[in-house]
């Protein structure tokens, strides 16, 4: 479902709980249930974390009472635009993000898949990499992302996934510690930006 690109959206930094009237856009990174503590058997709740346009992330929980009406809309990967959200101090032990805030829906919470190719979905900038190496009967190749809340991951390549990423690599300035490029991430395929 397309939408206009005239639709006023918030940042998820902007949000506090001065109001319930936000609209957003963001992608559902993660989509889990939480178990109750008594009975392992019974869902407690629907947690997911989501990104926005920025790369910031948030917690957001639905009550197992309100997850009926969202559970045919949502899944992880897909774009949304969620309007009508408490936003509520994140005090929790576990925390799933740094923001200081997390999200819950309520009854009259709208959830709408929204098709934006403009939107970015950044799991991790390169950091740094190294030539390929090249083995008896393989190429690999070894690189580092960083995501937006500054972890770091090590990450290899094999033979031809290393001639689609290498080429974009080597077209940046730094090749050590500040590469420029993005790892987009659509659960299908890999794309890669340069900034």
């Amino acid at each position: 479902m397309a939408h206009s690109s005239n639709t006023l959206f918030s940042a998820i930094n902007d949000l506090n709980s001065g109001s319930t009237a936000w609209a957003i856009k963001a992608t559902v990174v993660r989509l889990y249930k939480q178990s109750s503590y008594l009975n392992r058997t019974e869902t407690w709740s629907v947690e997911m974390v989501i990104h926005d346009q920025q790369g910031t992330r948030i917690h957001v929980r639905i009550r197992p009472d309100l997850y009926e009406m969202f559970k045919n809309v949502l899944s992880e990967g897909s774009l949304y635009m969620i309007k009508n959200l408490f936003v509520i101090e994140n005090r929790s032990s576990y925390r799933s993000t740094n923001n200081r805030h997390k999200l819950t829906f309520f009854r009259v919470s709208i959830i709408t898949e929204y098709e934006d190719d403009q939107f970015p979905n950044v799991i991790g900038r390169v950091i740094s990499y190294q030539k390929p190496f090249e083995g008896f009967t393989t190429r690999k190749m070894d690189f580092r992302i960083q995501d937006p809340e500054n972890n770091q991951l090590s990450c290899t390549l094999w033979d031809d996934y290393i001639d689609d990423l290498l080429p974009i690599l080597e077209t940046t300035k730094d090749k050590t510690s500040n590469c420029g490029s993005s790892i987009w991430q659509s659960f299908e395929t890999d794309l890669y930006d340069i900034k």
